[in-house]
Parts: structure tokens; sequence; C-alpha cells
């Protein structure tokens, strides 16, 4: 059996979506689709009940998925002993599916431009209170952490990155005013929005919670849990969505999508890149530290901690 499929089973049985272990695993959702089909075409039981809004393993899904994580603890600690034997460990970069969207592209190219050992890196999609706790944990080395609420910080190595901003954005054909649109015209709106975990979704929470509203006083909720999904049904004019100013600025650019700000939110986000103190000094590292502010512009091109 591959060790492959059986990791995708755990993404699929984590997330409970296949479309968020699709993101994290960097496949299509068919391809997700089809490995779990194989899994219990395999085994002989169906493997994760659909039947719900989120996937759950059923009786035998929970016993493939105790031995699938065990199987794969160990290929772990094979991969870091082999690894340790040439004295070479691989780079963990974890970010939000946001932020890969929008910049992982332009840190790719600044890899490459250095002449960076791509084979050492790899990357990561996570939600925002677990990127900060797997940088914590040393579970990830590298992280962009994208501020919801006021981030821990402590005995983490950290970097300024410029900060995001959060707005709404709809298509010209339903005609909302902009930049600044009242509250209660948004809410005459369906919202397509992504799951409570994810930094969009507790960011616009909080916002509503601000000016005494919630997701309840928009005509209609949409649940879309794929980022460029929500986008292109924005393009399409099927509703307005909250996201961030950097993953829709293709979109803006053309004129597909137009932006709106509401007055009473706060559509700022901070963003800090963020590392492992035990990892940050290493050459893999530093390389990909210094890509990843090198994609800012306005980002001073050299790798200089915060309060150093």
């Amino acid at each position: 059996m591959q060790l492959d499929y059986l990791e995708t089973l755990v993404e699929a049985a984590a997330s409970g979506s296949f479309s968020r272990a699709a993101e994290r695993l960097f496949l299509t959702q068919s391809a997700v689709s089809k490995r779990i089909r194989f899994l219990e075409e395999h085994y002989g039981y169906p493997l994760l009940d659909r039947s719900g809004p989120l996937l759950v393993p059923t009786p035998a899904g929970r016993l493939v998925l105790e031995k699938a994580q065990h199987l794969l603890s160990i290929e772990r600690e094979l991969e870091e002993g082999l690894q340790g034997l040439h004295r070479r460990r691989a780079v963990s970069f974890c970010c939000t599916p946001a932020f890969g969207v929008a910049h992982l592209p332009e840190v790719m190219r600044h890899l490459v431009m250095q002449g960076a050992d791509m084979s050492g890196v790899r990357f990561l999609f996570d939600t925002p209170d677990n990127i900060l706790r797997g940088v914590t944990e040393e579970r990830y080395d590298i992280a962009v952490a994208e501020h919801c609420t006021a981030p821990d910080l402590a005995g983490l190595t950290t970097f300024e990155l410029p900060a995001d901003e959060m707005v709404f954005v709809s298509s010209p054909s339903l005609g909302l005013p902009t930049p600044g649109i009242p509250l209660g015209v948004l809410c005459g709106q369906t919202l397509l929005h992504r799951q409570e975990a994810c930094c969009s979704r507790i960011f616009l929470d909080a916002n509503l919670a601000r000016v005494a509203r919630s997701l309840t006083d928009f005509r209609r909720t949409v649940l879309i849990d794929d980022l460029p999904l929500i986008l292109q049904s924005a393009v399409e004019g099927a509703g307005v969505a909250f996201v961030s100013r950097d993953v829709a600025s293709a979109h803006v650019r053309s004129g597909a999508l137009v932006t709106h700000r509401v007055e009473g939110f706060v559509h700022r986000r901070e963003r800090t890149l963020v590392a492992s103190a035990r990892h940050s000094s290493n050459a893999p590292a530093r390389q990909l530290l210094e890509s990843v502010l090198a994609s800012f512009p306005a980002r001073a091109k050299t790798v200089q901690p915060i309060g150093a």
C-alpha cells in the first residue's frame, strides 16, 4: 500500500473535506477522491461517511486511520534518521491558503534565483492558530502568521511583514456602491464564506460582532471550503465575499471584481514572518526567509529579526 494514499486519508479525515485535503497535499480534489475510493475498494469497507457537512471516519475508517498514522510516524522517523546521517534537515514552511495563492509563486521565484536546493523545502498550508502552534512546537520551521487576534509570539524569531487588507468583493454586475458601502446594503446580498477556523471567517465574525451583527443578518449565506471557487463565484455574480485584497488583486486589476469597505470594520490585518529559534539560522532556512521578505518590495531584503 502506498503511504501517499494513507496520508491522503489522514488529511481528509482531519480536515473533514476533500477540498481542504487537496489544498494541503497540493493535489486536485478529484485526485483525493480517487485515492480514498481506491483505499475503500482495497480494504472492502467505506472509510469516510460523506452524508454530513464534514467527512467523518466510519468504524472501519477509524481502524485504518489509527494504523495509517502509526505507519506515517514510522516513515517520518526514518526520513529524519536518514537526513541526520547526512547532517541535512528539510526546512518546512507553513502559511494559510490565502497567503499561498497570493505570494508563494513570488517566493518560489526568489528561491530559484538564489539557486536554493528546493528538494530540502516542504510547503504546507494550515489555519492561523495551528500555524503558530506548529512553529512553537517545532513542527514547522518557518511560517507566515496572519493575525486574526493578538498573537503570542514569545520565544519565536519574528520579522515584520507589510499588513494585509481584508475587503468585501463583488462583481460589477451587482451594481453595489464602492469603495464605501453601508453594511445594510451588503446584508441584502448572498455571502460566500469559508469555515469558522479560516482567518477570513474569524476576521469577518469579529468585525460583525463589533457592529452588533452576525452572518444571520445576510439574505443568504453559502459555505464554500475552496478559496479559488469563492473568487470565481463572486466574479460570476453569485454573491459577495470577504477576502484578502492580495488574493483578489488580479481580479480587481482586470475589472472582474470591485472592492468594498464598511464603516466600523477593521480592514487592516497584521502579518508576521515567524521562525523557530532553533532552525532560523541554518543556510536553507535563511534562504527561505530571504525569499519571503524579498517577495514584498517595500520590505528590506535582509534577514533582520524584529528587535535585533
